[in-house]
């Protein structure tokens, strides 16, 4: 079970810097492969990061795109909203105008 835990926890990443300390032979094995690890665990560690950074930047966005769309439909909805006032005081002026048209002929004759 010990065995099974440290393939699965360190096996990868001590695997490789066996091999890189056997391609490399470097005169201090030991401590290369110290600085290996250390390494290794540096990069997984801004790997890491970086996914965090893009989920919260595609999350940002995400939301932006949201607010963008409300505004969009609150814009059209206003937008409609002044069309058909404007459509009605249109109709209410010529209703007057018809009216005071209607009234000034009846005056004269």
């Amino acid at each position: 079970m010990d065995a099974l835990w440290l393939k699965k926890t360190v096996g990868e990443p001590l695997l490789n810097g066996l091999a890189a300390t056997a391609e490399f032979q470097p005169e201090d094995s030991i401590d290369f492969l110290g600085r290996y690890l250390l390494k290794y665990v540096e990069l997984k560690e801004a790997e890491s990061k970086r996914e965090e950074y893009s989920k919260r930047v595609k999350s940002l966005l995400e939301r932006d795109d949201i607010e963008r769309e409300q505004v969009a439909q609150e814009e059209a909805k206003s937008k409609e909203t002044k069309q058909k006032s404007l459509e009605k005081l249109e109709k209410d002026v010529n209703y007057l105008s018809q009216a005071c048209v209607k009234t000034f002929d009846e005056e004269l004759h």
